[in-house]
C-alpha cells in the first residue's frame, strides 16, 4: 500500500477530531480543482473527456459525514461511486468541502443551485445522480475559470471553519445553506 502523504494524513486527522456535526448525517459539496484536461472512464456512464478547470461535486451521507469525507480525502481505495473516478486521479486535488444540514431533498437543492450559477456546466449527464428522481442533470458541475464559485464558496456569517487552518482543505458548516 503506498505511503500516505502528510496532507492527507492531517486532512483525515482533523476530520475525525472535528466537531459534532460531522458525526450526523448531511449534505456536502467538494469542490476540486483538476490541474488539467483528462479522459476518464467512469463506471458504466463510460468515458469522458473532463476539461480542466473547478469541479463541485454534491453528495449525501446519511450514515454520517465524517467517514464518507475521510473515505473521499482518500487516493487508494476500490472505486464506488462516480466521483472515485476524478478524485483518483493525481490532477484532482479537493481544495474545499461545504457541509450542509440534513433535509429532504438537500443534495438535489444544493446540486441545482450550484447549477444555476453563472459559468456552470455539465461535463457528464446523470454523474452522481443516476437515481436522482428531482430532474438534476448531474451532481457534477464545471466551472472552467472557477469564476461562477468565487463568491458562492467564501466563508460568511451563516459559515464557519472547522479544520485547522494548516490544512490546505477547509470544511464549513453551514446553518441553512440551503434553506430560501
Amino acid at each position: 500500500m503506498p505511503r500516505m502523504n502528510a496532507r492527507v494524513s492531517a486532512v483525515r486527522k482533523n476530520v475525525a477530531k472535528s466537531s459534532e456535526p460531522l458525526a450526523q448525517p448531511g449534505c456536502y459539496s467538494l469542490i476540486i480543482d483538476l490541474k488539467r484536461q483528462k479522459r476518464i472512464c467512469v463506471g458504466k456512464l463510460g468515458a469522458a473527456l473532463f476539461p480542466k478547470g473547478i469541479y463541485v461535486y454534491t453528495g449525501s451521507a446519511m450514515n454520517g459525514l465524517a467517514a464518507r469525507l475521510r473515505r473521499h480525502c482518500r487516493r487508494v481505495k476500490k472505486t464506488h461511486w462516480h466521483i472515485d473516478y476524478l478524485l483518483a486521479l493525481p490532477e484532482a486535488r479537493i481544495k474545499k468541502i461545504v457541509v450542509y444540514p440534513v433535509a429532504p431533498r438537500q443534495e438535489c437543492r444544493q446540486s441545482q443551485r450550484i447549477a444555476a450559477l453563472p459559468g456552470a456546466t455539465v461535463v457528464v449527464k446523470r454523474f452522481g445522480a443516476t437515481d436522482c428522481k428531482f430532474g438534476c442533470a448531474s451532481h457534477l458541475t464545471h466551472f472552467p475559470n472557477g469564476a461562477g464559485l468565487r463568491n458562492s464558496t467564501k466563508p460568511d456569517n451563516n459559515l464557519m471553519t472547522v479544520q485547522n487552518a494548516n490544512s490546505r482543505i477547509v470544511i464549513y458548516l453551514s446553518a441553512f445553506c440551503g434553506t430560501g
